[in-house]
């Protein structure tokens, strides 16, 4: 896999980062070790300051990994190949300022570099990849009651490779050795799935004390999930009585706006209620396009569900930051019957939009008839209504 960050050489430090996937191997072979978290510092002057650091982090250990010095104005001019260490987690490579065969390099300001890591093994099958400390996951890995879990791949994005984990309890610890994780919120880790800045505490996201939370549910809060179109947004739902809110927030976790509010549009707010407990939430789109998608347990939109089954919705938030009072679309109902699969039901308890395709699909509670059992269930663009009373596409 192919990352690249910008840096600059001796003018006005600015920084910035796109990251390219370009790597494709066998159909039979899983690839997946990739560099995120680059970085270099700017303005840097190598007859005074000496070598200069190169950082970035690997999700896991690589065969080969490659770093090549570039221009912005000439991308395909490779000015300089180092080749670095390819362990899991944080490397370090110290460039002296030469090019490929002597000199040093000439002063400007649009330098880059760019990570190649390789894993020439790859997997033959799925493989759980989380780190051990001895016997143990690393505690980083530990979470008391986790409900989410959420990962920017946003190529484009400073804040790419970054994992957020949501926990739902605020004074449950996991029992397993070197677990320190306590709190109610959104936790951030880097792609080797150790903490963001180095503890768990300063990886708990600032804004976690804007939630309000069920102390005593293990629903609250439930589900996060990255807009796909902005992926300095997430959203957060909760499923418990009595905290039926849904939150924003930012990439870094310093912000958190509630888009909707049980006080003003929850169960109990009469003709104004729009919404009630959150099964799953996500969020696509920009500006005045922003959907906010729901799974709602309780708020039947239409009073006209089929079988009993939670509807799934569609607000149109727009730019709206906070307290959305708007009432939803009615995207597919709950207890639906899917024509040509007669007897069968929706049931979702989770979903996913493609980020490309744009097809929504559901994990459903019960599908096949049977007592317990869960299927997923694809909506291409022509399913996916403004209820199917109206006909109109949401996308």
């Amino acid at each position: 896999m192919l990352s690249s960050k910008a840096f600059r050489g001796g003018f006005t430090p600015t920084i910035a980062v796109a990251v390219i996937v370009t790597v494709c191997l066998t159909s039979q072979v899983r690839a997946d070790v990739y560099a995120a978290h680059l970085n270099a510092p700017d303005g840097w002057n190598f007859d005074t300051m000496g070598e200069m650091t190169i950082a970035y982090r690997l999700n896991e250990p690589a065969t080969q990994v490659v770093i090549e010095i570039f221009r912005q104005s000439a991308p395909t001019v490779v000015l300089k190949s180092l080749y670095g260490t390819a362990d899991r987690g944080l490397n370090l490579i110290q460039w002296d300022g030469t090019v490929t065969g002597g000199g040093s390099a000439p002063v400007a300001d649009d330098y880059s570099f760019r990570i190649i890591a390789e894993d020439s093994v790859g997997h033959s099958s799925w493989e759980n990849i989380t780190p051990k400390d001895g016997l143990y996951e690393i505690g980083s890995a530990q979470y008391g009651a986790p409900q989410g879990i959420a990962v920017n791949r946003d190529q484009n994005s400073p804040l790419f490779g970054r994992v957020y984990v949501l926990n739902s309890d605020s004074s449950l610890v996991s029992v397993n050795p070197g677990a320190t994780v306590v709190g109610a919120g959104i936790t951030m880790l880097n792609n080797d799935l150790s903490f963001y800045r180095g503890t768990a505490a300063r990886a708990a996201a600032p804004a976690n004390a804007a939630l309000e939370t069920d102390i005593l549910s293990l629903n609250s809060p439930w589900r996060l999930q990255i807009n796909h179109d902005n992926a300095d947004e997430l959203v957060v739902g909760d499923m418990s009585d009595g905290f039926e809110n849904v939150w924003v927030f930012n990439g870094e976790g310093t912000s958190a706006h509630r888009i909707l509010d049980r006080t003003t549009s929850g169960p109990g707010a009469k003709s104004m209620q729009t919404h009630g407990n959150m099964h799953d939430v996500m969020i696509s789109g920009v500006g005045a396009g922003r959907k906010l998608w729901v799974i709602d347990q309780d708020y039947d939109l239409n009073d006209d569900y089929i079988l009993t089954g939670p509807d799934v919705s569609a607000f149109y938030i727009g730019t709206t930051a906070e307290n959305y009072l708007g009432q939803p679309w009615e995207v597919i109902n709950g207890g639906e019957i899917v024509p040509g699969a007669v007897g069968r039901n929706h049931t979702a308890r989770g979903f996913y939009l493609g980020p490309i395709s744009s097809h929504l699909y559901l994990v459903n509670q019960r599908f096949n008839q049977g007592p317990a059992e869960m299927a997923v269930s694809p909506f291409c663009h022509g399913w996916l209504w403004r209820g199917y009373q109206y006909g109109m596409v949401v996308k």
